[in-house]
């Protein structure tokens, strides 16, 4: 399921999202793209103060959007300024995300990144609904982050 975003839809310098996507692939694995409309290199997710800038799908399993927190977050970090990793976290009561697996992350050109994750880390959930959100690295507000869809709509995704 792919979702289109406007470019220039962003604003305070997050990466801009044009396109998300989400499916199933082989081996019971899940695999999200994002798309940008400029280059996205590792460095431009490394904060001097704050937090680091991040690519994340927002997954609810069991959770309702927009009113709940997803339960799941599979985020895309700078490694270092040339490397990128990829988690699968877990949202729980005291407000900060668990880890629960490792994900992979691949890029496509210097636009797009590649996502993979197993079902079983989410809970082989049936169907789910996802977005996809990029944050600007040093900034801790709602400003900068640019979602895909657009809040609070969010895309519903059976799985296999």
């Amino acid at each position: 399921m792919a979702v289109l975003d406007a470019r220039d839809a962003v604003v305070a310098g997050a990466p801009d999202l044009v396109r998300t996507s989400l499916g199933a692939a082989s081996g019971a694995r899940l695999r999200a793209t994002a798309s940008f409309a400029a280059d996205l290199d590792p460095a431009d997710l490394r904060a001097r103060e704050g937090p680091p800038g991040s690519a994340c799908l927002r997954l609810w399993v069991t959770s309702s959007p927009p009113n709940m927190a997803a339960d799941f977050l599979v985020c895309v970090t700078a490694k270092d300024s040339k490397s990128l990793r990829a988690t699968v976290l877990r949202e729980d009561l005291d407000g900060q995300p668990d880890r629960v697996a490792e994900a992979t992350v691949s890029r496509r050109g210097k636009r797009v990144l590649v996502i993979g994750f197993s079902q079983a880390a989410i809970g082989s959930p049936k169907r789910l609904r996802f977005a996809t959100e990029a944050t600007e690295a040093g900034c801790a507000r709602q400003t900068c982050v640019d979602v895909a869809p657009d809040a609070p709509r969010t895309v519903s995704l059976r799985v296999r």
